[in-house]
């Protein structure tokens, strides 16, 4: 059962997600658990690179959407054109019921204290960057065995959005959690139902030795 459970989430969650039913309210407990997976994911020496940042306020997320303008679309291939007759549309991956911003969490000058290689931060820099990746892996799974949908975006205005949300530290990596629209295909824009993102696949094979 578990093993059919865990295929169902990986197949599940390779699907991002780009529309969603702004209907229901992910529950408290099943927010507990995905700020479980992610602040207890591994991370090298057990260091703390980012800060999560858990925001459900429509207002605050509608404002960062707006600000993730940097998907290209090239016109008779997608379905449709972006809206205002300009070729870069947002990314409503980021409308999700839940929107989860990982944010650059160290600074140059508690670097001493936080890893063995702070005479080096473009390597700061790489560890930040799989420490995300290896939280974000753990959100994907967890939300997917919850029932959930995601979607990840990276291109955005980050001082913008660091603006917006009064955070600190900039943001790296948007991530919506939430219910799929079940009345649309998955790839549809959230707010224009004539643009279409495209998909592909990926192979990748395993390799014994």
């Amino acid at each position: 059962m578990l093993k059919d459970e865990l295929n169902d989430a990986i197949a599940k969650s390779k699907g991002v997600q780009r529309n969603w039913d702004l209907t229901k309210t992910i529950p408290q407990e099943d927010i507990d658990l995905i700020a479980e997976a992610i602040t207890q994911a591994p991370s090298k020496q057990n260091v703390k690179f980012f800060k999560p940042y858990f925001i459900t306020d429509r207002t605050k997320i509608e404002s960062v959407h707006r600000e993730t303008s940097g998907f290209l679309i090239k016109d008779g291939i997608q379905g449709g054109v972006a809206p205002n007759g300009n070729r870069l549309t947002t990314n409503p991956q980021t409308l999700a019921n839940l929107l989860i911003v990982f944010a650059n969490d160290y600074d140059k000058e508690d670097a001493k204290q936080k890893t063995d290689q702070h005479e080096n931060y473009d390597v700061m820099d790489m560890d930040m960057h799989q420490a995300i990746g290896v939280a974000v892996g753990y959100t994907y799974l967890t939300s997917a065995l919850l029932g959930y949908s995601t979607g990840c975006c990276a291109c955005c205005n980050v001082d913008e959005i660091q603006r917006i949300l009064g955070i600190p530290h900039k943001p790296v990596l948007l991530m919506g959690v939430g219910y799929p629209d079940e009345n649309k295909p998955r790839r549809e824009h959230h707010l224009n139902s004539q643009l279409t993102f495209p998909t592909k696949s990926k192979n990748i094979s395993v390799e014994i030795l």
